[in-house]
């Protein structure tokens, strides 16, 4: 398509993009505006991904929607590793590592993860508090916080299994642990 008549074409969608932009941004003119110079731009830069001259409209709002989800993303709540000592209980007891099996290596192989798994981990698994309680006071939602349980958990399986023989028992507790002849001095 040439850039004429990319630019007409343009000119036609344009209000059906920003309209778009304003509905999803409860009528946040300005961000409204940026996102859709945005995604000119994108239609620009990417002007020779396009196949037919037919699908320039949907191939517009398809890109529009990425703008906006990009934009909802970097607006997205998290908790800054400077502020992860803000947000768990002080109430906290160092003697819970003593309490679970494998005890001090769990424990600080939980502050080896990342910061956002970490405080998700120690807040439900740890402390023992409700996952939408802790969802709250994280400012997330409770499938975020969940899939940073399930991420956390996982990274902290496979560090353990790295390290350790565990065993067991039928509900998926363990039961006993005996460090693999490498890492004899990790747990």
């Amino acid at each position: 398509m040439e850039r004429i008549d990319q630019e007409r074409e343009w000119e036609g969608i344009a209000p059906a993009v920003r309209g778009y932009l304003l509905r999803r941004l409860a009528g946040d003119e300005a961000t409204a505006d940026d996102l859709a110079q945005e995604c000119f731009l994108r239609l620009y830069h990417h002007r020779e991904d396009l196949r037919s001259d037919e699908r320039f409209g949907p191939w517009t709002m398809r890109i529009a929607r990425s703008v906006l989800i990009d934009h909802l993303r970097r607006r997205r709540p998290g908790v800054p590793v400077t502020e992860v000592a803000a947000v768990l209980p002080e109430e906290e007891d160092a003697s819970l590592a003593e309490a679970i099996p494998l005890g001090r290596y769990v424990y600080t192989q939980i502050d080896a993860l990342p910061a956002h798994e970490a405080v998700a981990i120690r807040l439900v698994d740890v402390v023992g508090m409700a996952p939408m309680e802790a969802a709250e006071r994280l400012g997330l939602g409770l499938p975020a916080l969940k899939a940073r349980l399930r991420r956390g958990r996982q990274r902290l399986r496979d560090i353990i299994d790295r390290c350790c023989t565990v065993d067991l028992d039928g509900r998926g507790h363990p039961l006993s642990c005996e460090p693999r002849a490498a890492f004899a001095a990790c747990c």
